[in-house]
């Protein structure tokens, strides 16, 4: 019972974004709709929000310091002390 109410969950979710949510997207990024843009508009489009950007950058240099000190604990874990 609980693998049919499963499914039939799973069925209307994806009737209802069908449905609504996706109806129509072929036309949010028609070709003339694209290419009548401003170059301004297509950068401001494209570009990351600077939120995002700065939390990527911290993360980076976060994701740095941490393989650094991998390295540095398995230097130290391979010691013959």
């Amino acid at each position: 019972m609980q693998s049919k109410l499963h499914d039939f969950i799973a069925n209307v979710t994806v009737q209802v974004v069908e449905r609504h949510l996706a109806d129509g997207l072929e036309n949010i990024f028609h070709e003339k709709r694209v290419r009548d843009l401003s170059d301004e508009k297509v950068t401001e489009l494209a570009q990351d929000d600077p939120r995002v950007r700065a939390e990527r950058h911290r993360l980076r240099a976060e994701r740095e310091v941490l393989e650094n000190a991998m390295v540095i604990c398995r230097q130290i874990g391979m010691r013959p002390d």
